[in-house]
């Protein structure tokens, strides 16, 4: 799969101290959830070192139809209600296309809309995670960075990686920068 494991593994240890880390699999495709981002994979195309990853932390990766939420104090929770977000198959309508502007801004990357030119910010780390390098010998390189209301992904057939975004809130100094970076031609 097109994530860099090194990355990959922060971002699950962060979850799993912080909010916790949901683990889940629906129709042989595991999801896996932090605070911020949702990364789903298809069971055949989780590779063994980023198995190994989740598993490090929770334990081992559900069975068919189940999901949890593990923390790094205490036991795990199981959750019974499927969330919205889960549902792999709604996200692939995502059309709006973004490029990276490579601007980088107290930990975040930004974004712009190649049609509505609109800046946003996604935690660079997400941005990092995303590498060209490790896709499969028979695997495309994934589509993306798309968007879907507050959403930025990027998929190929063995998964997706999802990320919420933040876009310009006037009402504070970030949000002030983005509107700014706007009204720039990037290239």
């Amino acid at each position: 799969m097109f994530i860099k494991t090194s990355i990959f593994k922060r971002i699950l240890k962060d979850a799993w101290k912080g909010a916790g880390l949901t683990v889940g699999k629906k129709e042989e495709m595991y999801f896996i959830q932090g605070a911020y981002w949702i990364l789903f994979v298809y069971e055949k195309d989780f590779t063994s070192k980023n198995k190994a990853a989740v598993i490090e932390l929770v334990g081992d990766l559900p069975e068919e139809g189940e999901v949890y939420r593990a923390y790094e104090k205490g036991k795990k929770q199981y959750e019974l209600k499927v969330r919205d977000e889960w549902e792999y198959k709604k996200w692939l309508s995502a059309r709006d296309r973004y490029e990276d502007t490579e601007i980088k801004y107290r930990g975040m990357a930004v974004l712009q809309n190649v049609e509505t030119k609109e800046m946003s910010y996604i935690p660079d780390q997400i941005l990092e995670m995303v590498s060209l390098s490790e896709t499969g010998e028979y695997e495309d390189f994934p589509t993306g960075p798309m968007g879907m209301g507050y959403f930025i992904l990027w998929v190929n057939e063995t998964g997706m990686l999802l990320t919420v975004k933040t876009p310009a809130n006037e009402d504070n100094m970030d949000g002030r920068i983005l509107k700014a970076l706007s009204g720039l031609e990037m290239e």
